[in-house]
């Protein structure tokens, strides 16, 4: 069985450390440990989730505490706010164990002096992908979209998912601004990687389509890959609506993601009839598992050069929205 641990296990807003948490636990393995900000803050989310799914686990006010206590660990959720990713990739690191890491995997959102340099996204993604493929150990990052395109081939079983022209991606992030990046470009990334290979993101125009508010951001660019070029488009409208709004548009064919409350169970329609395929998460959560149970090995040089190239463009698009 392989035994897990959880950071950021509680969805006090918006995070998916608690549906993580279930799902794994649902599939068969030990959530040994949450880590929370504080012990006092970890106790409250181990209360919670014994009471609520029967999970038994440990709390540690933080990963080295966890580490120290408990040496049989083999993998770690990075649930937390993404501005702790770094730090807690690197403590995973060190320690030797397997990590499924939120999106993004790495962000930067100090309040830097002016003049002072942005963390190197893709230089730090580098050296945190090497030191995991030297330890032999997997790295995944929770980029669930492409898991929702054999659905879409199901809406759609005409559609040639191999010659993508045009690329939109919709989605409503809770928060305006730059904070729009690293909310919502991962999914569209992760799509784009999955649809089209490894590529190159050229001419982006960055867009506010409601400023100063803005709450309503609209970025195009041509993604230059293997098969040629195609024109992809990002929409994101900022809302407070949950669950919140979001749709894929492949070559003018769209699918909206509806959502049944209060199970949250995730279907995706083609505004004719919707097909209840599952939620993405168990599948990636079923793959990560499989993945550790193989034995200690490292990523493939595909899976990295997509973890490069995942934040290699999301550094693009945010440089491209602060020139605004």
């Amino acid at each position: 069985m392989v035994r897990i641990a959880i950071v950021g296990a509680r969805r006090r807003k918006q995070g998916l450390g608690e549906f993580l948490a279930r799902i794994l636990h649902e599939q068969g393995a030990d959530i040994s440990a949450v880590v929370g900000s504080t012990k006092e803050r970890a106790e409250e989310t181990r209360l919670y989730l014994h009471e609520k799914y029967g999970i038994g686990a440990c709390a540690y006010g933080d990963l080295p505490s966890l580490f120290a206590a408990d040496s049989k660990i083999d993998a770690v959720a990075i649930c937390s706010p993404h501005h702790f990713h770094l730090q807690h990739l690197t403590q995973c690191l060190a320690a030797g164990v397997h990590v499924l890491c939120e999106k993004p995997l790495i962000w930067d959102d100090r309040e830097n002096p002016a003049g002072a340099p942005r963390l190197d996204l893709a230089g730090e993604t580098q050296k945190i992908l090497a030191g995991f493929r030297a330890a032999g150990r997997r790295l995944f990052l929770n980029a669930q979209w492409p898991y929702t395109l054999l659905t879409f081939r199901d809406l759609f079983p005409d559609a040639n998912l191999t010659r993508i022209k045009t690329f939109e991606m919709g989605i409503s992030p809770p928060a305006p601004g730059i904070a729009m990046i690293p909310e919502s470009a991962p999914h569209a990334v992760s799509l784009i990687l999955a649809l089209m290979g490894p590529g190159a993101i050229e001419t982006i125009e960055a867009v506010y389509e409601d400023a100063p508010a803005q709450n309503r951001l609209t970025l195009s660019f041509r993604y230059r890959h293997a098969r040629g070029e195609s024109a992809c488009r990002l929409r994101y409208d900022c809302t407070e609506e949950f669950p919140r709004p979001t749709h894929v548009v492949l070559d003018g064919l769209r699918m909206d993601r509806v959502v049944r409350l209060p199970t949250y169970e995730i279907g995706f329609t083609d505004g004719k009839r919707v097909a209840w395929s599952g939620d993405p998460l168990k599948s990636l959560a079923a793959d990560f598992l499989k993945a550790i149970e193989k034995g200690p090995a490292a990523n493939s040089k595909k899976e990295d050069l997509d973890l490069f190239l995942h934040s290699k463009f999301i550094e693009q698009l945010a440089v491209a929205v602060e020139k605004i």
